[in-house]
């Protein structure tokens, strides 16, 4: 017993160093929708949600509105690339967003692009969506928005396929609550990669599938 308690107090210990050091990396991952640099850029990209019932979760609410008056702000496209991830529901998670813009942002909507992968389900799969309509519209730099504590995913996964971009990362605020489960959701990828049989197994599971 003795035994079981000290490896079960190790591992609380580990999994609180570890988030403890999660969120302050965090912190330091992208400027601010304010910061000066936020001004030039070709496109902006924003990393998503999945809507649940097809409504949009209030941090995708947050992140989709911050990119969309920065978008409107600077006049550039937003891209907006993930495929089905809502079970029964006909539409890309891409469009349903783009519909929010339309309600509640109508001045905001401007150029948005949507991604053509309905198989894009995943922070990497929306990514590589990403990076595929940029290089075909020979967009060089740009903004990735982003939920703060989703940023260290994001920029894992934007350094390796967007190497050639140039690349700001715009930080949005949300619930401190959000970094619990962005920071279990980066240490499954360790177990469960993207593009592994093992994440198409989850995905499906999870009913992230037309």
């Amino acid at each position: 017993m003795q035994y079981v308690l000290g490896v079960t107090g190790i591992a609380i210990g580990a999994a609180v160093a570890g988030f403890t050091a999660f969120v302050q990396i965090t912190r330091h991952i992208g400027v601010t929708q304010k910061d000066p640099s936020a001004t030039v850029a070709d496109a902006i990209v924003v990393h998503t949600y999945c809507p649940k019932r097809s409504h949009i979760p209030r941090r995708g609410q947050l992140v989709v509105e911050s990119a969309c008056r920065l978008a409107c702000d600077i006049n550039v496209p937003l891209i907006l690339a993930v495929g089905h991830t809502v079970p029964r529901e006909s539409r890309t998670e891409a469009e349903i967003y783009r519909d929010y813009i339309k309600q509640h942002l109508p001045t905001c909507l401007g150029r948005v692009i949507l991604g053509q992968n309905p198989e894009a389900q995943d922070t990497y799969q929306e990514t590589k969506e990403a990076v595929r309509l940029l290089t075909l519209r020979g967009y060089k730099s740009l903004f990735v928005v982003g939920l703060q504590p989703h940023l260290p995913r994001i920029t894992k996964h934007w350094a390796k396929l967007g190497g050639q971009l140039k690349i700001t990362y715009v930080a949005v605020e949300g619930p401190k609550r959000y970094y619990i489960w962005e920071f279990l959701m980066f240490v499954s990828e360790w177990f469960i990669p993207p593009q592994s049989r093992r994440r198409r197994f989850v995905l499906n599971l999870v009913g992230r599938k037309k």
